[in-house]
């Protein structure tokens, strides 16, 4: 109220729904076939598609037709870039993403998917202050291996969502991004690439206190930026290699930064926090605000 926010833009993937495992599933699919026809057609000997070695570091978080170029790339394998109108049957990086992106809707056709409740929450309280929002999804690549201070890494992710989609915008609306990771000991903890490193992940955690950091960002179309980031500390119970084994077979931990969600079935893990819960829950709301404000005194207007 204080800052009078008008729309809020949500991401979709990982802030939603629970699509990320969707997504690894339907590239591995599709190149595993694509790679197997081209072992049959071209002698190419098959090299299974894998999570770690080629889904993080090849397409996760690239727009789809870059992400299909530079895997091929990966594998010496050379093809037209092609169009984006191209026929999911055509060997081209765009029909490849379309095929992709065909896989990826029949999974969803299928099995329908999960919505973080946390997420759900706070959609239902903005509805009710009346605060419009829609959601875009920015093309950008999060590089977790910068050389850079973490906090200040979540910092710059958030910085660049929100200009990702500054030429989608209206002239009178502000891009929200928000970024967030988990540092133990100084190092980031993503999210995990496969459940045996989801629970090498929580046992290291076990016991021990860990940082969340949410960075936030607003931006406006003529790039007026402000962008800061809160923290709070997370200490675990010491639990034991049973209960992490169960909750990792839950599948919960794949699809989250640090392999656990303290809005669902991990708070077990939880003992206590120091500092805003929202920071690891969802938005951290107070910083929001804060941020807000300084924006419409940029703007000189109130009507953000």
């Amino acid at each position: 109220e204080q800052a009078n926010i008008k729309a809020v833009i949500f991401d979709l993937d990982g802030v939603i729904t629970k699509t990320a495992l969707t997504h690894a599933s339907a590239w591995k699919k599709m190149f595993d076939e694509f790679l197997k026809q081209r072992e049959i057609e071209h002698g190419e000997p098959f090299q299974e598609f894998t999570h770690a070695g080629d889904y993080l570091p090849y397409v996760d978080g690239k727009p789809r037709y870059k992400g299909v170029a530079s895997f091929l790339e990966s594998r010496n394998i050379q093809l037209p870039f092609g169009d984006p109108s191209d026929s999911t049957s055509m060997e081209t990086c765009c029909g490849l993403g379309n095929r992709k992106n065909q896989t990826f809707n029949e999974v969803l056709e299928k099995d329908g998917v999960e919505v973080y409740p946390s997420t759900v929450r706070l959609i239902m309280e903005l509805k009710e202050a009346g605060i419009k929002f829609r959601q875009i999804v920015p093309d950008i690549h999060e590089d977790n291996n910068l050389h850079t201070e973490p906090y200040r890494l979540a910092t710059i992710l958030a910085e660049k969502k929100a200009e990702a989609v500054l030429d989608r915008l209206d002239d009178n609306e502000i891009a929200l991004g928000c970024d967030t990771i988990v540092v133990l000991g100084g190092k980031i903890l993503g999210k995990p690439v496969s459940p045996g490193d989801a629970a090498a992940m929580l046992t290291e955690m076990s016991g021990k206190m860990h940082v969340v950091c949410s960075a936030v960002a607003l931006m406006d179309r003529e790039k007026r930026l402000v962008s800061d980031f809160e923290l709070t500390d997370v200490y675990f119970n010491a639990v034991t290699p049973d209960q992490i084994r169960e909750y990792v077979k839950s599948g919960e931990p794949l699809d989250k930064a640090g392999s656990y969600g303290i809005q669902d079935r991990g708070v077990f893990l939880v003992d206590r926090i120091k500092g805003n819960i929202d920071n690891v829950i969802g938005l951290p709301r107070m910083l929001l605000d804060e941020l807000a404000g300084k924006m419409a005194e940029m703007k000189g207007s109130y009507g953000i």
